[in-house]
């Protein structure tokens, strides 16, 4: 794809063909490599196929309309179809060897593209974040498993209180806010899956930096009618929100909030707001302005780092410290690198599991590297010990989980990863060696047990 558009080998010319044309041109090319590798007809006729079905897959992909996209899901299903559709013809050896030889010729000449790509200018566009309102760091409340070393206590104050407001009040609206990876989403998920709240219809909405009233009005309608909304315009919404939201008692998460427009947020609230309902809405914010303009009748709660002993406790726990022989001789390593961590829960977690697989010399380059003093962010609200740690994490990485690490750079900021097809995907890019795969059989029979 590189070489079409940048042109280096002649393939300028393609530039002003229609798109019906420059798929017939695509398609005979690959007939013509096909029918000198192959005998067969038939054969060459389903690979043809094949190829058809991928463009028109890849079309489908940079759809301007992103509904029309098919998702991951999709796109495999498509594929194993016409993987299937090939596996049923006859095939012989000498065909089969001379198609393995062609697939490392190809693999070679797309290593050869791969380093050709930082030679090439290719017009810019805008970016993802300009093309899709979603976000990289989407999160849930799923119920995962969590490292929570102090929060406990708090969580029982907060949730007592929330309760207690919720008696006077209609909406009770707490603004939880922080610097980032300090524990924000962490802490509001356990307040969240509290039994306290079993009784509550509850609803979470990640908000991300692009503020859509919308979408956030569509989520709250898909949650608790657990249908779509078919509503277009903002009276129709309200109307739709009034009959849901009436009489019943709500637990909303707001999480990720960056609005800081007042009208926007004030809109927001208003159309929360019903007299008949017990609301309660828990917000996250990096911004402690954005706390300070949602937040109603309570005082915005500030998460404060952890202790220096809090941070050590999550990387013994992520790196397994406790099984390992030489503990004593790393444990005042370990404490000064807490101490590194300032306090954010994200940066010893993330050094927790890079340390498990290190040794004394390696934990001792940890503690000392000059990453710790190198300028990483501008960023204000995600601190440097942060960044760093992240940074640390990724150096010290083996070959084969860099090149996982990297790929991973190919997806959409936004973009669902199905972990069972990315895991395919390094397999056949020869990033791992597969052990146990099982078919679909398999994991059904796997699931019943």
């Amino acid at each position: 794809m590189i070489r079409i558009v940048s042109a280096p080998k002649g393939y300028s010319k393609c530039l002003d063909m229609s798109s019906d044309k420059f798929i017939d041109q695509v398609l005979k090319n690959w007939r013509n490599r096909l029918q000198a590798t192959y005998s067969s007809g038939s054969l060459v006729e389903a690979y043809c196929h094949q190829v058809n079905t991928c463009i028109q897959i890849a079309l489908l992909c940079v759809e301007e309309d992103s509904q029309k996209r098919p998702n991951i899901g999709k796109i495999v299903e498509k594929l194993n179809e016409i993987d299937s559709a090939i596996g049923e013809l006859p095939q012989k050896v000498s065909g089969m060897a001379m198609h393995n030889n062609k697939n490392i010729g190809m693999r070679k000449e797309s290593e050869d593209i791969k380093g050709q790509h930082q030679n090439i200018n290719l017009m810019t566009g805008p970016s993802c974040s300009e093309l899709e309102a979603v976000d990289a760091r989407e999160t849930s409340s799923n119920a995962v498993e969590e490292l929570i070393v102090v929060r406990t206590e708090e969580k029982w104050k907060i949730i007592a209180f929330l309760l207690l407001e919720s008696k006077s009040k209609k909406i009770v609206i707490l603004p939880i806010y922080g610097i980032g990876g300090i524990g924000k989403t962490t802490f509001e998920r356990l307040i969240y899956n509290d039994p306290k709240f079993k009784y509550y219809s509850r609803v979470w909405i990640h908000v991300s930096q692009i503020f859509d009233l919308n979408k956030i009005y569509e989520s709250i309608i898909l949650k608790l009618s657990e249908k779509e909304s078919r509503a277009n315009e903002r009276q129709m919404i309200n109307s739709c929100l009034l009959k849901l939201l009436s009489g019943k008692k709500i637990l909303i998460v707001l999480d990720d909030l960056w609005e800081d427009g007042q009208f926007h947020l004030q809109e927001l609230k208003d159309m929360l707001y019903h007299a008949d309902s017990n609301i309660i809405i828990l917000v996250t914010t990096r911004s402690q302005r954005v706390a300070g303009i949602i937040c109603t009748n309570l005082q915005p709660y500030k998460i404060l780092p952890l202790t220096n002993d809090m941070c050590w406790d999550i990387i013994k726990q992520r790196s397994a410290f406790e099984a390992r022989d030489d503990k004593k001789q790393l444990t005042d390593i370990g404490r000064e690198i807490a101490q590194k961590c300032g306090g954010v829960a994200l940066a010893a977690q993330s050094l927790g599991f890079t340390l498990r697989s290190m040794n004394f010399d390696q934990w001792m380059k940890v503690k000392d590297s000059d990453t710790w003093n190198e300028p990483v962010s501008n960023d204000a609200s995600l601190p440097n010990y942060v960044l760093a740690s992240l940074k640390l994490s990724c150096s010290h990485m083996g070959s084969s989980l860099k090149k996982c690490f990297t790929y991973c750079a190919i997806f959409p900021k936004g973009n669902k990863i199905a972990k069972d097809d990315v895991i395919y995907q390094w397999i056949s890019s020869d990033f791992i060696k597969p052990t146990k795969i099982l078919s679909d059989m398999q994991l059904d029979v796997e699931k019943s047990r």
